[in-house]
């Protein structure tokens, strides 16, 4: 049959209706959640409900999952919220769940006490997935205990599969943790695959203990995010995660520990992907740290009972506000300060850390109490000849006591290991990087001489861009430290630009 072009025309027009009233009819719904609101409306603008928990299970069931619907939870303070237990959403695969606050209003602040679960132990084999969590913020006093528990079903150190037991494909944007309860955490995270963490802010006042806490978590992003005044660590990695990025993060004032690489995890609390890891298993393994700018943490870097990961391009600093603050303001001054510490204290694994490596980085310290390190290793296994330290590359590094410029590179605590350690590569002693501090407040290194392409070259892990504390791409080779500066050897250091685009987590949040 011949079909006339003005037919074919409205045959066309009449299967493009017919697409959009099938895939709109199939598509992502919308519901409200507002202070005013009631459980007995139907989630629209004009009746909305009044918690979360009953959007999700509108939404959301574990048969029935979503192909991305939005819950949108408007301004104000949800006392009861979350609520432990009952945040269970399921996404269907390619798509999210969103739970978020409405862009244009003020984030909604989510206060209850007690722990809240986002977990499957309800639902034994069914882990939430695909969802997302965007303009919320948490906030606790000295009370409960984390902000959020993500939680896979099994307690056990041998892991089901994948598929079976992990809560996973999870994205956190643009929320803020709040947290006075010592011990706590922003995020605690325990069986989490394939996630990423970014633009957030985590703030313990002092009081709370962890900004995000990883055991067992596996092929995740933390990027740009702000960690400040956590008294145990700002990031923590363990009991048997790995393949996790860190990057562009701002770590100030967080002690004792920055970024830890591994951890202290008892056999019931792991959950490690067995398939991914050796024997014997370590705490964490092939984690990437860099372009974080780390200011004033006791310890900045761990690695503890850790493997194959590298930490490079990362600017480390104390300064004397560390150094004067006394015990009673809050600080842990409990372990031995050093700008790395290597440890072998775990309690499920307790194997040495190994083939890690330490490139590009910029420490910059002072001789904080009456004792520092630049190194400190705290080994206490004699099973090992050299406990792995000379799988251990510590090179390119700029090494700077400010105080005493000599001594930049004159304090190891060796436990008898520090000479196998392989310091090969030329690390630079006693040169100033000459910061200045930007309008935020951040220091900004001058010194092209020492610092302008005097990196190694680095491959970050696929799929991952290798940019700089501001996102922009680095210049090849790259420079010493975690922000692009350039080389000018025929005359003065030129400073980089300043009016560059401060990332999120220095900021008001952009949309």
């Amino acid at each position: 049959m011949i079909v006339s072009k003005t037919n074919k025309y409205s045959i066309l027009f009449m299967v493009f209706v017919i697409l959009i009233t099938h895939f709109t009819s199939l598509g992502a719904r919308i519901v409200h959640v507002t202070t005013y609101g009631s459980d007995e409306g139907d989630g629209s603008i004009y009746e909305p409900y009044a918690s979360i928990p009953k959007a999700i299970d509108e939404l959301c069931a574990y048969d029935n999952p979503s192909p991305g619907d939005t819950i949108y939870v408007h301004e104000g303070t949800y006392p009861n919220e979350p609520v432990s237990g009952n945040w269970d959403p399921y996404g269907q695969y390619g798509t999210y769940i969103w739970i978020m606050g409405v862009p244009g209003e003020n984030k909604p602040r989510l206060t209850r006490g007690e722990t809240a679960y986002i977990t499957s132990y309800k639902s034994a084999e069914t882990p939430p997935h695909n969802f997302a969590l965007k303009r919320l913020i948490f906030d606790k006093d000295d009370v409960g205990y984390h902000n959020i528990n993500m939680c896979s079903w099994n307690p056990l150190s041998i892991a089901p599969p994948i598929e079976q037991g992990y809560i996973h494909n999870v994205i956190i944007d643009s929320c803020e943790f709040y947290n006075r309860r010592k011990s706590a955490a922003g995020i605690k995270m325990s069986g989490v695959d394939s996630f990423v963490i970014k633009n957030c802010t985590f703030n313990g006042f002092d009081g709370g203990g962890i900004g995000l806490n990883m055991d067992g978590c596996h092929y995740g992003e933390v990027y740009n995010n702000t960690f400040y005044r956590e008294r145990m660590s700002g990031i923590l990695t363990k009991g048997g995660s790995h393949h996790i990025v860190i990057r562009n993060n701002f770590i100030k004032d967080c002690s004792p520990i920055g970024i830890a690489v591994g951890g202290d995890t008892w056999y019931e609390y792991c959950r490690p992907d067995t398939a991914q890891m050796e024997d014997p298993l370590c705490e964490a393994r092939d984690i990437d740290a860099y372009s974080n700018v780390i200011i004033d943490c006791w310890i900045p870097i761990v690695f503890n009972c850790s493997r194959d990961s590298r930490v490079y391009n990362n600017q480390i600093i104390i300064t004397d506000s560390l150094k004067n603050m006394s015990d009673s303001e809050g600080l842990i001054f409990s372990t031995t300060p050093g700008m790395i510490q290597f440890r072998e204290t775990s309690g499920w694994c307790n194997v040495p850390p190994r083939d890690n490596k330490i490139y590009n980085n910029i420490f910059y310290f002072n001789k904080i109490r009456d004792y520092y390190y630049n190194i400190y290793f705290f080994l206490p296994n004699e099973t090992h000849s050299d406990r792995y330290a000379s799988t251990i590359k510590i090179w390119n590094n700029l090494w700077y006591e400010y105080e005493d410029p000599s001594s930049s590179w004159k304090s190891w605590n060796s436990n008898g290991v520090w000479n196998c350690v392989d310091t090969t590569g030329v690390n630079i002693y006693a040169q100033d990087p000459r910061f200045v501090k930007n309008s935020d407040g951040i220091p900004i290194p001058t010194n092209g001489y020492s610092l302008g392409l005097r990196g190694i070259r680095i491959t970050p892990p696929s799929g991952y861009e290798f940019k700089d504390f501001y996102g922009e791409t680095y210049m090849d080779p790259p420079p010493i430290g975690a922000i692009n500066i350039s080389y000018e050897p025929e005359g003065p250091p030129i400073a980089p630009l300043m009016n560059r685009l401060i990332p999120a987590n220095l900021g008001e949040k952009k949309d």
